[in-house]
This record gives C-alpha cells, sequence and structure tokens, in this order.
C-alpha cells in the first residue's frame, strides 16, 4: 500500500518535472520565433552555416576554404565539429535550411536554461520547482547573454550550458565517491564543447578549481578526500583527451601553429587591460553588462534608471546570501567565485599597478599555466559572475520561501514573482525585441543559391575571386541584411561551393594576403594580364552588386576584359579562362633572391609564365634548400635591392651557379628558356581536401606544384619515397620529381590518418559512455548487469590474440599484455600463473573440471596435448566441442586414473561446503599423477583475505551497478573456503598465493568503469604489479601429487 503510494507520488512529481521541461523550451523559443520563420537568424559574428552539412564536411584536417588558400584546420576547424553535428544532422534529413536555423538556436538555448535548473535542483536540493525554474530564466535571459546573442555566437550557448552541468557531476563525484568515474567521464564528455572556445576554457578551468580548492579546505580533514580529488581530476583529465582526440590527435601534427594561434592575444595584452571598454568597467560586470553589447539601443537600453534600479533591486537580494547563517558548502562557494572575480576585475580597471604584476606573473609561467589560469581575454569573465548569480538567486529564494521560514504567505508568493519580471524586464531585447534587433533573420534572395547549383554542375577544382572584397576581419554590408546598416560575416563562402579568394584575417596563416593584394592590385591596375589569377586557381570574378561599396570599385574594368559567363540578380560572374589548376607541373624553374614583385615582373615574359616556369623565393627557404634548388638549375636571380648573404656568394662561386641580375623589367644577362611544350602527360584524382593521387608521364625532372598554402606537413609520396618539398611561387607547395617516366604519386596532408583515429577513439568512448550509462540502469536475467555480460564479450573476442601473447611473451605482465587484454588482467593473471606450473607437457591428455566459458585451455598451445572438458553447462564446450562431457563433478563418468593431470579453476568457491569433498575426492580418483586447482580463499592468520575482499567489492558493485556480481555472490553464498579446508582436501599439497587481494579489488571495480576500463591494463603495469606477489592474496593455486599421497 505505501510502495504504491510512493509510486504514484514520484510519477506526479515527474509529470510536473516535464511541465518545467516544456515550459523552458517555449521560453527558449520566444526570442526566434516572435519575428517568423522565415530567413535566417544571422547577426554580426554569427557563422551560422546557410548549408549546415556541407559546411559540416568541410571542417577537414586541411580546411581548403580556409584563409588565404586554406589552412591547417585541425584545431581552428576539426574541433568545433561537435557544435555543427546538430544542424547538419537537421539538413541531413531534409529539414529546410530557415527551420534548421532556428531549431539550432532553440535548442542550444533551451540547454543553456535546462543546466541551470539540473544545477540548482541538485545543489540546493528543493522541492519547490519555483526556485530552478526562476533561476534557469535568469541564467538564459540576462544581459550577458543577451550581448552573446547579439554578437550571433550561438555555439557558444553550449559551452555555457555545459558549465552548470559540470559543476554539478563535479559535485557528485566529490560526495559520491564510489560514482567518481562516471561523473568525471561525464564532465571529459563535455570538455568537447569547453575547451575548443581557448578563449572561455581559461575561466571555466578557473571556477572548477576554486570550487575544488574550497571543497578540499572544508574536508581536508576526512581521511582520503586528497586522494578522492586526484583521482577526480586525473578522471577528468584523462577522459577528456579521449572525448577530444578527434581535434588533439591531427593537432599533434602541427603543434606550432597552434601554439601560435593560443598564445597571441588578439590586442597586445597590456592595452586589453586599458582601454575604455565596457567589459572591463567594475560598474558593468557587475550589471552583466559589456562584452557583446553595442553602445546603440542595446547600450541605452541598459543604462537606462529603471532597468539600473531593477538591476540593484537583483544585485541586492543576491547578497541577501552573505547574511545567512550556517550557509551550505555550494553557498561558500558561489560566494568566493562572485568576490574573487569581482576583485579581480575592479583591481585590474582600477589600478595600472596591478596590470604590471599580472603581466610580469604571466610572462614568468610556463606554458599551458599562463594560458588557464593568466588570460588575455577579460570578456569572458562575466560567465563566473552570471554562474553565481544564478546559484544565489536559487538559493536566496529557497531561504525566503521555505515552510521553516516564518514569512506571511502573501509575501513568500509575490517575491517570485516579482523577480521574474525583473528578469524579463532586464533582458526585453531578447524576450520582445528592440530598435534594430540583430535577432531580426535576413533573407537571402535567391540568386545565392541559383548560383550555387550552377557551380555544383562544374566538375573541376578552381577559385572564384571576389569583389568586392570584405573588409574588418570577415565583415561585410548587403542591401538585404539590416537594410544595409550592419555588418554581417560573409555569407558567399558558405553559399559558393568553391574555395574564394578575398581579404580575411591573419590569424597565424598570412602567407597567402601578400599575393592575394597583388591579384587585386592587377584586376584594377592591368586587368588584361591575368597571370596572378592563373597561378591561384581563380577562374570566375564574381561581382557583388548587393554589398554595400564603399571602395568605388572599378567593375568597369573587369567587365571590359572578362567574358560575363553568368548573371543571377545581382551576382555577375567572369570568366578567366586560362586559370592553371589547383595541381599542374613544368619541367623548368627560376630561384630568385628578391620579392614576390620580382616574380610577377619575372612572369609577365610568355616564356616565363607561371604555366611553365615555377618560382622560387630562396629567403623564404632554409640555406639546405636554397642551395638545392640552384643545384637543379645552375642559376639565379638576384633583385637589385636585394644583399645575398656571403655563405651564399661563396656557394655560387664554388658551384658554377649563373647569376642574372635583375632591374626594374630587364635580366642581366638574359635567361633563354626554350618556348617548347613541357612533354608531361598528368591526371590527378582528388580524394578528400587533404589527399591527392596523381599519374604522371614525363620524359624530363620536373616540379610539381600544389596549388595550395604552402605547409611544411603537406607530403608527396613516390611509392615509399617522400619527394623533396618546397615553397613555390611564393605561397604553395612544390615537389621536385627527379626521374622521367611513369609515375603515381600520393600528396597528402597528414593530419587526416591522425583525424580519422582519433573520430574512431573519440566515437567509442562516446558510445561507450551512453552504454555504460544504460548497462548501469538496465538488468537483465536476474541479478546480472548488461555492462557485465557486455564486458565479458569484450574479452572473449580477444581470446586468439591473448592466446597468442600468452605463448609468445615472457610471464611477466608487460606493457604488450597491457595492451592486448587491459579488460582481462584477474584472467590473466591467473591463467598464466597456472600455465607456468603445468609447464609445456608434451604427449599428454588433460582434464580440465568445471570451466565455464573460459578454462586454462585458452591459454597452453595444444599442438602437443589434448584436453577433455567435463562440465554441468553444456555451454562450456564452445571452444572444444568434440572433446566435452556433460557431467557433474561430484560423479564423473571416468575410470580411475584415466588423466595424468586433473585441473579445475576457480571452480570450488562456485560448489556449497558441504559438497566439496566429495568434489575433490572424485578429482583424486580420475587423476593418475597430479591435480592443480585454483580458488578464492581464507585463513585465519590474514595471508589469504579472498572472503573480505570479495566482501568489499560486492559491495562497492552494487553501489555502482545497482545489482550483485553474479561470480562474486556465488562465492558468498557458497561459502569461501578456507586454508585449514584445503589442507584437509589436499594433505601435503603445495599452496601457493596469487594476485593481491588490495589490488585486485582495484583492478576488478575499474575495469567495469568505461571509460576508465580500457586504462586498466596500464594502471596496473604502471602502479600495481610491484605488489602483485604480496599478501594479502586473494586467491590460491593448490598443486597435488598423487604419488605423495599413496595410502589415497
Amino acid at each position: 500500500m505505501h510502495r504504491t503510494l510512493y509510486i504514484k507520488i514520484k510519477e506526479k512529481i515527474n509529470k510536473k518535472k516535464y511541465i518545467d521541461v516544456i515550459l523552458l523550451l517555449v521560453l527558449s523559443a520566444v526570442p526566434f520565433l516572435r519575428n517568423g520563420i522565415e530567413g535566417y537568424i544571422r547577426p554580426l559574428d554569427s557563422y551560422f552555416p546557410i548549408y549546415p552539412l556541407d559546411y559540416y564536411n568541410r571542417l577537414t584536417s586541411w580546411y581548403e576554404t580556409g584563409a588565404y588558400f586554406g589552412n591547417d584546420g585541425s584545431f581552428t576547424s576539426i574541433a568545433f565539429k561537435p557544435f555543427y553535428i546538430f544542424p547538419a544532422f537537421l539538413d541531413k534529413i531534409g529539414i529546410p535550411p530557415n527551420i534548421v536555423n532556428r531549431l539550432t538556436y532553440i535548442v542550444f538555448f533551451f540547454a543553456l536554461g535546462y543546466s541551470a535548473y539540473y544545477m540548482v535542483s541538485n545543489l540546493i536540493k528543493t522541492q519547490n520547482r519555483t526556485i530552478p525554474l526562476i533561476s534557469a530564466l535568469f541564467y538564459m535571459y540576462n544581459p550577458f547573454i543577451v550581448g552573446y546573442l547579439n554578437l550571433g555566437h550561438w555555439y557558444t550557448l553550449l559551452s555555457y550550458a555545459s558549465l552548470p552541468f559540470m559543476l554539478t557531476f563535479l559535485e557528485k563525484a566529490l560526495k559520491q565517491k564510489e560514482k567518481w568515474p562516471q561523473y568525471s567521464t561525464l564532465i571529459g564528455f563535455l570538455s568537447i564543447f569547453v575547451i575548443p572556445r581557448v578563449r572561455i576554457f581559461p575561466e571555466f578551468i578557473q571556477i572548477l578549481g576554486i570550487y575544488l580548492l574550497i571543497h578540499y579546505l572544508i574536508n581536508r580533514n576526512e581521511k582520503n578526500e586528497l586522494i578522492h580529488m586526484i583521482k577526480i581530476i586525473l578522471g577528468i583529465f584523462l577522459t577528456s583527451i579521449m572525448f577530444n582526440a578527434y581535434w588533439i590527435l591531427p593537432s599533434l601534427t602541427n603543434v606550432n601553429n597552434i601554439y601560435n594561434l593560443l598564445t597571441t592575444p588578439p590586442i597586445a595584452i597590456e592595452s586589453a587591460f586599458h582601454i575604455p571598454s565596457a567589459y572591463i568597467l567594475p560598474w558593468n560586470i557587475l550589471f552583466l553588462v559589456g562584452y557583446g553589447i553595442p553602445m546603440n539601443e542595446y547600450g541605452q537600453f541598459y543604462y537606462n534608471p529603471i532597468i539600473i534600479t531593477l538591476f540593484i533591486t537583483l544585485i541586492i537580494f543576491i547578497s541577501y546570501n552573505f547574511v545567512i547563517k550556517n550557509k551550505k558548502n555550494e553557498t561558500k562557494y558561489f560566494l568566493v567565485i562572485l568576490v574573487t572575480k569581482l576583485s579581480f576585475i575592479f583591481l585590474i580597471s582600477q589600478y595600472p599597478k596591478f596590470v604590471e604584476i599580472y603581466i610580469t606573473v604571466r610572462n614568468t609561467v610556463i606554458t599551458p599555466l599562463d594560458l588557464l589560469f593568466f588570460p588575455t581575454s577579460l570578456q569572458y569573465t562575466s560567465i563566473a559572475i552570471l554562474l553565481a548569480y544564478t546559484y544565489l538567486i536559487g538559493n536566496t529564494l529557497n531561504e525566503i520561501i521555505t515552510p521553516q521560514r516564518k514569512l506571511r504567505a502573501g509575501i513568500k508568493k509575490i517575491v517570485p514573482v516579482l523577480l521574474l519580471l525583473i528578469i524579463l524586464t532586464t533582458s526585453k531585447p531578447t524576450f520582445l525585441g528592440i530598435t534594430n534587433d540583430f535577432l531580426t533573420p535576413i533573407n537571402v534572395p535567391d540568386y545565392y543559391d541559383n548560383s550555387r547549383e550552377w557551380l555544383l554542375d562544374q566538375e573541376d577544382d578552381f577559385r572564384v575571386m571576389v569583389v568586392p572584397h570584405s573588409y574588418w576581419l570577415f565583415f561585410i554590408k548587403h542591401e538585404w541584411a539590416f537594410s544595409g546598416v550592419y555588418d554581417i560575416s560573409e555569407i558567399i563562402e558558405q553559399v559558393t561551393p568553391a574555395p574564394i579568394v578575398s581579404f580575411k584575417p591573419d590569424f597565424g596563416y598570412s602567407n597567402g594576403s601578400e599575393i592575394t593584394n597583388l591579384a587585386y592590385e592587377t584586376l584594377t591596375a592591368n586587368p588584361k594580364n591575368s597571370q596572378i589569377l592563373d597561378l591561384l586557381n581563380i577562374k570566375y570574378i564574381l561581382i557583388r552588386n548587393d554589398v554595400i561599396d564603399e571602395t568605388e570599385y572599378p567593375y568597369d574594368l573587369i567587365r571590359d576584359n572578362y567574358i560575363n559567363e553568368k548573371t543571377d540578380g545581382k551576382l555577375e560572374y567572369y570568366e578567366n579562362e586560362d586559370y592553371l589548376p589547383i595541381i599542374f607541373t613544368n619541367s623548368k624553374s627560376i630561384p630568385v633572391y628578391g620579392n614576390l614583385d620580382t616574380l610577377y615582373e619575372l612572369s609577365l615574359n610568355s616564356k616565363r609564365s607561371f604555366n611553365s616556369t615555377t618560382y622560387f623565393l630562396l629567403d623564404q627557404m632554409n640555406l639546405e634548400k636554397q642551395k638545392q634548388i640552384m643545384e637543379i638549375e645552375k642559376k639565379v636571380v638576384i633583385d637589385q635591392n636585394y644583399a645575398i648573404p656571403p655563405t651564399i656568394e661563396d656557394f655560387i662561386e664554388s658551384n658554377n651557379i649563373q647569376i642574372h641580375h635583375f632591374d626594374n623589367k630587364t635580366l642581366t644577362p638574359p635567361i633563354h628558356q626554350s618556348s617548347n611544350i613541357d612533354n608531361i602527360q598528368i591526371k590527378y584524382e582528388k580524394k578528400s581536401p587533404e589527399r591527392y593521387i596523381i599519374k604522371i608521364n614525363t620524359s624530363n625532372p620536373i616540379f610539381i606544384n600544389l596549388n595550395m598554402l604552402y605547409n611544411n606537413k603537406w607530403i608527396a609520396k613516390r611509392e615509399s619515397n617522400q619527394l623533396p618539398h618546397y615553397k613555390s611561387n611564393s605561397f604553395a607547395n612544390c615537389w621536385y620529381l627527379e626521374s622521367s617516366g611513369i609515375h603515381e604519386i600520393t600528396i597528402e596532408y597528414p593530419g587526416w590518418r591522425m583525424e580519422t583515429i582519433g573520430e574512431i577513439i573519440t566515437s567509442i568512448s562516446i558510445i561507450g559512455t551512453i552504454l555504460s550509462i544504460y548497462f548501469q540502469r538496465t538488468t537483465i536475467f536476474s541479478n546480472e548487469s548488461l555492462i557485465h555480460r557486455y564486458i565479458h564479450r569484450l574479452i572473449r573476442k580477444t581470446d586468439p590474440i591473448n592466446k597468442y601473447v600468452f605463448n609468445r611473451v615472457g610471464s611477466g605482465y608487460g606493457i604488450v599484455d597491457a595492451i592486448v587484454n587491459p579488460l582481462g588482467v584477474d584472467r590473466w593473471l591467473r591463467y598464466k600463473k597456472i600455465r607456468d606450473k603445468i609447464g609445456h607437457t608434451q604427449n599428454s591428455i588433460i582434464l580440465d573440471v568445471g570451466p565455464g566459458s573460459e578454462g586454462i585451455s585458452t591459454y597452453l598451445e595444444t599442438q602437443d596435448r589434448s584436453f577433455v572438458i567435463l562440465d554441468i553447462d553444456k555451454n562450456s564446450f564452445h571452444k572444444n566441442k568434440n572433446n566435452g562431457i556433460l557431467a557433474d563433478g561430484k560423479q564423473i563418468p571416468i575410470k580411475n586414473n584415466a588423466f595424468s593431470l586433473v585441473t579445475s579453476l576457480d571452480t570450488l568457491e562456485h560448489i556449497p561446503q558441504q559438497s566439496r569433498k566429495k568434489f575433490v575426492n572424485e578429482l583424486k580418483r580420475v587423476s593418475k599423477k597430479k591435480i592443480i586447482c585454483s580458488t578464492v580463499i581464507q585463513s585465519l592468520d590474514g595471508e589469504y583475505q579472498g572472503k573480505n575482499y570479495d566482501l568489499i567489492f560486492q559491495n562497492k558493485y552494487k553501489k555502482i551497478f545497482g545489482v550483485p556480481e553474479k561470480n562474486t555472490k556465488e562465492h558468498i553464498e557458497c561459502g569461501h573456503p578456507t586454508k585449514k579446508e584445503i589442507n584437509s582436501y589436499f594433505p601435503k599439497a603445495k599452496v601457493t598465493g596469487y594476485q593481491n587481494a588490495v589490488n585486485w579489488k582495484k583492478y576488478m571495480l575499474m575495469q567495469y568503469n568505461f571509460p576508465f576500463g580500457v586504462l586498466t591494463g596500464l594502471f596496473y603495469y604502471i602502479f600495481w604489479k610491484k605488489d602483485a606477489d604480496r599478501p594479502p592474496f586473494w586467491g590460491a593455486i593448490i598443486e597435488w601429487e598423487k604419488e605423495k599421497n599413496t595410502h589415497l
């Protein structure tokens, strides 16, 4: 009766929680649906893809549409894949792009609110649903998030949604000690939405770090608390690596560029602290006003006296937490984070001396500590303030409306309502909109989609040059977006399937900017000469007549000198017929000491065009490569304004390198090159942006050019031999093929291989985590958990490998064993020792009694011996179908002295004590020479503690999985064999302890915790192996010889 009533009440509560979820979902949709569903929400910085699936597929280790002819995308592109999976999936299943846009914003915004709801519900532990609901609304609707929505940082919503979850899981890991691996794993999973946001990541590290510090100071006297915290930190670190392997592994191929990207702030750190920006003023930080809030209608709204008064009221409400007596530990933490962050901002903004100290310390600290604890981008500090406010609002509300608080019922009801009104009023720009609203959808004209389809129909690889080009990073104004008043991030890159040529920010990849500038200069100054456009693989010049152009670009020069191939709406495409393919070859080269202008002037001679000649700016190479290039052609061009080093002069003179001096447009002496076309046949296949297969038939040594931005990680291989790699034509990749004939060359950017491996690791980690969570909540087959069966099946799959390792690797558990069989440390240690004791007996037949699903036969070479399996369960015969006897070990249907050796491993503990003697006597009867048994064992002297540690293991296992472990349950029910009992069964037997009981418990528990289970072998090898042969032991191996007991 009471049980039924409890279930009904619980169901009603759960239903009400579903109502909260639905309410949050509705409130999440309001900002993005109030202007209808037509068009795209795409304000300012928003790089929300018009074609999400296409954009997702472009995120590869080599980002070919990146800044200036491609760039390494292992971090800047691949790391952002998780943010694009949801819209890409919706696009894949055929959802219209504008609906994909809305659903993504709504779901990410909902995740933001629900994360706060979950955190407050769990940390405050209140039954009143109003409290977490109001806290969640504040986390969604506040000036800080308004600023981010204004900027269009839609993916960052998912990062901020991760923080409350992370903090809650950290608290659970600290409190629920048996479940720390699961919660550490969940934090590791959420890190895929945090670590790629490198400017935000330090704030997350600091927030979690302060939480751990406060927890330790409060609980430092508890036994093993510090060790427990270290385990959690290591768990988070290891799982974060596994979940982020999809971008970490390919990033290892380009560490230097990524390091430069992370360590170079957008502006000098000194100026970042002194500029009068809103986000470094304490008053604005207190009100969460700053980053992303422009000083137009939005700024005026937040400096309205009414709004300021309401926010002051909210802050006073939050400040009540300082006077609460007997504060919860969680409240202490959030107060510390609030005071710490506000104090830091105050000192930075008001005391220049503090800035100097901060900079000095930051420059002293080694990387990555400087990145994590001394960030240069202070605009993200508000997230810590926002998180603290969110919890403290809920906690104050809980203190006021709790039944123990003696306040009038009317006050308890009106406070939440007033709080809700304050939150919604201060977030009016998001909730209801405002003049010049950035969340107003934009309607991309149809002619963009039409031109995209036209370009997709063309099979060759080419680039499109855009005029007018973008300015101020990636931004430009369109007459159809915000009436041409506001900039938006470039849309042409997304709607054009071909890579475009335009101005872009350097961000560490500035090598292509100089030649891009030259291309635009020649297009206006000398449009008839298309040498640079040819070189850059530009097939079309696109004139955009819908752009607000303040430069008065000379479009007529393009129209007069190039053929109009297509006009659609306000887009005009003009064809450059002589463009070079993305991969091309030639047999001639000119090494040059000069600059890009020198190359350009040289190429104007038709006999020296880029189509026939590869140019090398020698000062872009190291000394060794400079010499190699000059040796090939035995000549060098030296610009009149260039002074070569003395070491080069000596090399030129000693190697008979002919010098050609270049003065403006004259070469002295002239270079005489044949105008004959190279006899080269080339065909290439693009496998991916990172991999090309080339088939070449040439009668001469040639240069192979790849018109992608030079990166020394690109390689070209002929069979297994790498070709020498150079930087050509001031920006591209080039390889020298010295031999003539027919060749197949593979050009690849190696990041793609690591990307594939990383994606496999990440996928396994995610799938395993989902299965682990599901299996731990589900039980089948009475008392056995699914994860238990799952892991055992996984272990069985590796039996062939295990068998090979057992018989080929030495007897000590080594690194190979740890990697090959990480989930089977317990089995390995048992069977390896027994295998060694059996030895390499030849021409023998062994009876194995009660092997279950495994048995020693798996771990012994069988060419000189054979096994007979006897078991009460027919499923035990899956490896020995022809030699299986279905029988009870207490009644073996075999004649006396039939087998030289009888084994029975891990069986005695599964036989009730009253039946064991009969079982042992049967083993003795059929054995001619020897019996080897293994079993869990307990002794009074403490040497053997199998029973004690079985009980400890079972207790922890039940807490983790909710059900007892099947085999251990049988041990306990049948009664553990004792040493005295074993001595009575096997007089004069040799009893050897195996498996240190303390370590046995550790690796048994660890192997059932995904994804930590795959590290069990390594943990044993590194930390626990040294104690393997030390008591107390979990089990024992018994060796009994019949001839020593002839009276039997």
